[in-house]
């Protein structure tokens, strides 16, 4: 072998080397785009609505001179669920436009693939998915945010969950140290070919932490936790419910306590 053949083959070689992380790279990638679609069942096009609660519909900012204006305000345990959902589907699925809306202040009709975060007590179309959500109807959820109560009476097998005056531990700043959340998602109730997911706690801390959950937990952890969870999200409609451990509002723990999917 000529010096000249051995330097292209050497080259060839650190080459290939070269190209294996790259390759196994893609296909992690690919992979976690197939298991998000999957799960999601979003359209690849149009648009993805994201609506968040309003918290105090319409006040004006204080020392805001000559160029105060009257704006709507959102919660902070939303705005910090606006952060993996969008980093998740704007990586996902990038020929879909990304819509913001506050819940009293919805621009045009929400037809098209939707993310509600924030509970029923506060968000009306938070509210109104509940109502409509077949599997809470056989379920038979009670859900009263604002007593801190939640109760499933059939769930498979027998399975029942009921937890009424949950304490969130404030810490003395008044940020919750624990919360339940929810996470729900079933066909959109303003069109049936299309989907909804809802995320949502006991308070605005509890919506992050379900967000954080969803978007960067299930959807694209490898533990085995979350894939038997990704199984029961792959039905058309599917209900989990967690108890979330918290520090100054940010998730650092999960538990689940109840999951079921149901194929309608």
């Amino acid at each position: 072998m000529t010096l000249h053949n051995a330097v292209n083959y050497g080259g060839l070689f650190l080459g290939i080397l070269g190209a294996i992380p790259v390759l196994a790279a893609g296909s992690k990638y690919t992979s976690r785009w197939r298991r998000v679609r999957r799960i999601l069942r979003f359209q690849r096009t149009g648009r993805v609505d994201i609506v968040l609660t309003t918290s105090l519909a319409r006040k004006e900012k204080e020392d805001g001179g000559r160029v105060s204006v009257v704006r709507g305000l959102a919660p902070e345990g939303d705005i910090l669920a606006m952060t993996p959902s969008v980093a998740l589907l704007s990586t996902n699925f990038p020929d879909k436009q990304i819509v913001t809306h506050l819940s009293e202040k919805v621009r045009g009709r929400l037809d098209d693939d939707l993310v509600i975060l924030g509970s029923s007590a506060s968000n009306e179309y938070s509210a109104d998915f509940m109502s409509r959500f077949n599997l809470a109807r056989q379920l038979n959820l009670t859900l009263e945010v604002k007593n801190g109560s939640i109760a499933i009476d059939r769930g498979a097998g027998g399975n029942r969950l009921k937890i009424q005056d949950f304490d969130v531990k404030r810490n003395a700043e008044g940020l919750p140290k624990k919360d339940i959340a929810y996470i729900a998602i079933g066909p959109n109730p303003y069109n049936a070919n299309r989907r909804a997911v809802v995320c949502a706690g006991f308070t605005t801390y509890g919506t992050g932490a379900a967000s954080d959950v969803l978007f960067n937990d299930i959807l694209s952890s490898r533990h085995s936790r979350e894939r038997r969870l990704r199984k029961v999200l792959s039905n058309k409609s599917a209900f989990l419910i967690i108890e979330c451990h918290l520090e100054f509002g940010n998730l650092v723990h999960w538990d689940e306590l109840f999951s079921q999917g149901m194929q309608e």
